[in-house]
């Protein structure tokens, strides 16, 4: 930076020994005070990067470096030209360039969540295995020829639609729709079969209704022939 500019500077004695540093955010009492040429900082917080009360320097605090984010009284980063450093933290120290510190050495639990239940997108992490935080430790019985015993494989994961579920719902879907078109298929015949009934009834009471008739006609003629007779 070559210029003092565009910074934001609130609090006794914040920024005290800025010189050409150039948009820095310092907020609070000697936040940044020994900050010369450092630039696009962001301190917030009771001597944030800058000097604790009126205690002499002891060599982190911040003067040329830049890209920081300190927030936490007495706050600070590693160095005094930090580049691109997160701490956040009352006390909180810094330890190293492109690191990100949240949280004080009596810090002893980190919640991504408040119930702890957020996921930590990272390409490793470090579980720390300290004998002094365990109790009651036992040797296991299994060693070396248990993990002889284990079976590395490499794979490939499925497209998700080839998933099991997904393949058994599919074919009970299909299922479903067979039976569907099988009842369709019931259904029509049985139609076409009360048609066929229907019309084979209708015909049935035509001929026996034509046969009556014809029967009633008979007995009226021999009706009449008997009465003509007895004339």
């Amino acid at each position: 930076a070559s210029s003092l500019s565009y910074n934001t500077i609130i609090g006794h004695s914040a920024a005290l020994d800025i010189t050409s540093g150039d948009r820095n955010t310092m907020l609070g009492f000697k936040a940044g005070s020994e900050t010369t040429s450092g630039y696009k900082n962001i301190f917030i917080g009771h001597g944030a990067a800058g000097l604790n009360d009126f205690e002499s320097a002891d060599g982190t605090e911040n003067t040329t470096g830049y890209h920081n984010i300190v927030i936490g009284t007495n706050a600070q980063a590693s160095a005094s030209g930090a580049v691109n450093q997160i701490v956040i933290g009352q006390g909180a120290t810094g330890t190293g360039d492109n690191y990100a510190v949240i949280g004080n050495s009596s810090v002893s639990r980190l919640y991504a969540a408040q119930d702890g239940g957020a996921v930590i997108y990272a390409n490793a992490t470090i579980n720390a295995s300290d004998r002094r935080v365990k109790k009651e430790i036992q040797d296991l019985d299994y060693g070396l020829d248990y993990v002889k015993s284990l079976r590395p494989v490499s794979y490939y994961k499925k497209e998700p639609v080839n998933y099991p579920l997904v393949k058994a719902v599919q074919e009970q879907q299909e299922q479903i729709e067979a039976l569907q078109r099988q009842y369709a298929q019931v259904t029509s015949q049985n139609q076409e079969l009360m048609k066929l009934v229907s019309t084979q009834l209708l015909k049935k009471n035509d001929a026996e209704v034509k046969l009556i008739r014809s029967d009633e006609s008979n007995n009226d003629d021999q009706l009449d022939a008997v009465i003509t007779s007895m004339k």
